[in-house]
């Protein structure tokens, strides 16, 4: 095969979506509009291969993200207005298979030039098109290979804007900080005038640009605690014309609480080696009910207060199996919806030996013994390549309505999320971890089993993740690890469209650092005197208990 190719975009593969599109070659007038320009990313390996390498005109530097993480991206700011009629893409090692080219007149509304399905890692040629804007951006959808996505040069060529239009708008006024939290900032600042209309603005932070705004508002997260960040803002226009940039303001970020937000107490939750080893999710059906599954063998269990304890339910033990009856699905986590009781599982206890990474849906009305998932999705060939057991180990469950009404973002289409794009996916998305990465990963299941489409990919907060569970009364998703982080929690909430880590906790000083693998939170109608209970599952089953109870507050995070 060539390692080299010149692809003439046709419409089956390409959306140009804010200029007609033109079938044409690129003429010899285009210049090569990307070198030296700025540069930002969604993430970088190390230092020695930031987005700037990816437009320096070398050939022995490069661009490389995060490694095992979709998507990624990379956005170039052309400076100005400018037609793009041809664009080359030669590729490190690390390539795609699936990834998109965007444009957009203000760095926030993007519009497909170039979508490629079936990369191979050869330099990619790209021609066939006129596509007009400011901001370039390459977004890598799937990995051909275990890392990220690196390549030696993105170079863009076409003609600079000839609208004649040279006025800048005025400089952005008033630039103030509003809340500022451990890991946020909110910033506010008086509108620019310009001639002809101002687009937007660029916000800068520590003198990089760091996001874009259409209104004269923006919260940046992600953000670390106790860390002093200067900011300041630059409006622009149609024409890609830019102001001067406007007087910094510097914001300090608030010390990160680390002390857990609950009683420091924990008590025994079950009676002597009820479960024995292996206990490793739960969830919450209602006040007086928590599910729990085990991994080895695969079991569920249904439990119910005695007084002060959880004890399983009359049916007592019921083994899971997939969907055609067979196999022992090693359960990992479980999470009770309004689709039934939905469990991820990382291998075949029958097949030890493979990583399986599949989500088992089960009727939480069965009492019978033994339970045959009533659908399943693989998501073996969708997630990084990972051990038997670094597999899936955490679930959980978020209504639309909630990440509708927050503004989550659909990594896929670069768009807020939609509801309606996925048919049949029930009313809300779908939470998986790996403790490989310590990696989040939204999904949209079709219920009728086998077909879904991943939506969003997200840092956890921790090196690894145990189990997830969403606190709707606070927006929280926790993310919990085991003893392999010392039993520490993070909560993350959506910022500018991301769910982000708004802080981190240590485990209660009452709780062992004990291989607490499941974690749940009791509803807030159980709140009494500002707290509620959590539940950990400990898969050692020390001192032979299982499980342990503590409280969280009923605002905590919040």
């Amino acid at each position: 095969m060539s390692l080299f190719r010149r692809t003439t975009v046709t419409t089956a593969v390409v959306a140009v979506l804010i200029s007609s599109l033109t079938l044409s070659p690129a003429s010899a007038a285009d210049s090569l509009l990307s070198r030296g320009k700025p540069v930002t990313t969604s993430s970088v390996e190390s230092s020695s291969f930031t987005g700037a390498k990816a437009v320096d005109g070398s050939g022995t530097t490069r661009w490389a993200s995060a490694e095992g993480i979709d998507p990624q991206w990379l956005r170039i700011d052309l400076g100005t207005a400018a037609t793009v009629r041809w664009i080359k893409l030669n590729w490190e090692a690390a390539y795609a298979t699936k990834y998109r080219l965007e444009i957009s007149d203000d760095g926030v509304n993007y519009s497909t030039v170039v979508a490629v399905d079936n990369g191979d890692g050869n330099t990619d040629d790209l021609t066939g098109f006129t596509a007009r804007g400011r901001y370039l951006k390459f977004v890598g959808l799937t990995r051909g290979t275990p890392y990220g996505y690196s390549f030696w040069e993105l170079q863009a060529f076409g003609s600079t804007d000839t609208t004649g239009d040279t006025q800048a708008p005025t400089t952005p006024t008033g630039l103030t900080a509003g809340t500022v939290t451990a890991t946020s900032a909110a910033l506010s600042w008086s509108p620019s005038t310009d001639n002809v209309g101002v687009t937007g603005y660029e916000v800068l932070r520590n003198g990089s640009p760091v996001g874009t705004a259409t209104t004269t508002s923006y919260q940046d997260g992600g953000l670390t605690p106790d860390t002093s960040y200067s900011y300041a803002v630059r409006a622009r226009d149609a024409a890609g014309n830019t102001s001067a940039v406007s007087t910094a303001v510097t914001v300090r970020t608030e010390v990160n609480e680390t002390t857990w937000p609950g009683d420091a107490a924990v008590t025994v939750a079950d009676g002597s080696n009820v479960f024995g080893e292996n206990l490793s999710g739960l969830t919450f059906e209602s006040p007086d009910v928590l599910w729990a599954v085990k991994n080895g063998p695969s079991t569920l269990y249904r439990l119910v207060r005695d007084g002060a304890l959880w004890r399983p339910d009359s049916v007592g033990a019921r083994t899971l199996n997939y969907r055609n009856g067979s196999g022992d699905p090693d359960s990992e986590a479980v999470v009770s919806t309004p689709d039934g009781l939905v469990v991820a599982t990382e291998r075949d206890g029958d097949n030890s030996g493979s990583s399986l990474l599949k989500v088992l849906r089960f009727d939480p009305k069965s009492t019978a013994k033994s339970v045959n998932a009533t659908a399943e999705w693989n998501l073996t060939g969708d997630l990084p390549a990972v051990g038997n057991n670094d597999g899936l180990e955490a679930i959980s469950w978020i209504p639309d309505s909630f990440l509708t009404a927050r503004g989550f973002k659909d990594e896929r289409t670069n768009a807020p999320y939609t509801p309606s794009s996925y048919t049949n996916h029930g009313t809300g998305l779908y939470f998986v971890g790996l403790e490989d990465n310590g990696v989040v990963y939204a999904y949209a299941l079709n219920q009728a089993g086998g077909t879904f489409t991943r939506v969003a990919a997200f840092a956890g907060g921790l090196g690894a993740i145990m189990d997830l569970e969403f606190e709707p009364e606070t927006g929280l998703l926790w993310s919990t690890c085991d003893n392999t982080c010392e039993g520490r929690s993070a909560t993350l909430s959506i910022v500018n469209g991301k769910f982000t880590v708004s802080a981190t906790y240590d485990r209660p000083s009452g709780l062992p650092d004990y291989n607490n693998e499941g974690f749940a939170i009791a509803p807030p109608s159980t709140c009494t005197a500002g707290r509620k209970q959590v539940v950990w599952a400990d898969d050692g089953n020390d001192g032979g208990h299982a499980l342990r109870a503590g409280t969280l507050r009923c605002t905590a995070g919040s």
